[in-house]
């Protein structure tokens, strides 16, 4: 068995965040939201960003970190009614090697 060492911790605490916070139909209306399609060609054409990572946030929808190579990178959250919401979008991204940590004996 082995943990994660304390530079992946970020991350995982950005992750369990946004999974905290399901979009309601309020913050949907203030939010930018539209077809899946739209989102990922828009992000692919404008600012060259892929896929990074995703995760199902319980009953809520998916939620995907899209990032490019110079650094920029979005979050979206597509509902299960396949609505997708940019919940945030920035610049730096910083991708983190997960360290292999022996268990303590």
């Amino acid at each position: 068995m082995f943990r994660y060492s304390l530079k992946t911790i970020p991350f995982f605490t950005i992750l369990l965040a946004v999974s905290f916070f399901p979009i309601t139909a309020q913050q949907a209306n203030a939010a930018v939201c539209s077809k899946r399609e739209k989102f990922t060609s828009f992000l692919a054409k404008k600012y060259n960003e892929v896929p990074k990572a995703m995760g199902l946030v319980s009953n809520s929808g998916m939620m995907e970190v899209y990032v490019s190579k110079q650094g920029t990178w979005s979050i979206l959250m597509t509902a299960p009614n396949g609505i997708t919401c940019l919940i945030a979008a920035g610049n730096n991204w910083q991708g983190l090697k997960f360290a292999k940590v022996d268990a303590p004996s």
